[in-house]
């Protein structure tokens, strides 16, 4: 623990110390006007989660739209429950933009289009295929009825 602590206190000389996969800095707060210590997820942890998703994730992964939808869903969730508590906000929207480029361009791949699919696929018909939308301190699940699934 002594270590950690050693490491925590010499950061890099700037005010800003990043741990595994969190990045402290602090800063002035905006509403009170005291320094306050804010995290953020560490550069080297967004780029593992979007590693981790473009490796299932390719143009012509051999795999159904649902199953894709599932695999995404899967590990976004744990990312962004992980993240939920830190200041967070600008790393889950470059997250959701990564996100929905990569679907798009797969349902584009897949019916043998070209480009990114913008106009094909906006993201509302992303997200009506059952897509995780990450927003506002809110997470909203897509789900079909029990009835409606195949």
């Amino acid at each position: 623990m002594g270590k950690l602590i050693r490491a925590v206190l010499r950061g890099r000389g700037d005010g800003n110390i990043t741990l595994l996969p969190d990045h402290f800095v602090k800063r002035r707060s905006p509403t009170s006007g005291k320094y306050a210590l804010y995290i953020f997820p560490s550069k080297a942890a967004q780029s593992r989660v979007r590693r981790r998703i473009k490796t299932f994730t390719k143009r012509r992964a051999p795999i159904a739209p649902p199953d894709f939808v599932q695999q995404v869903n899967q590990v976004v969730r744990g990312w962004v429950n992980y993240y939920r508590h830190t200041n967070a906000s600008q790393a889950f929207r470059a997250l959701q933009r990564f996100i929905n480029v990569r679907f798009r361009r797969y349902l584009t791949c897949r019916s043998k289009g070209r480009g990114f699919g913008w106009k094909q696929y906006p993201n509302r018909a992303l997200y009506a295929r059952g897509l995780i939308y990450i927003g506002s301190r809110v997470i909203r699940y897509e789900r079909a009825p029990v009835h409606a699934r195949a």
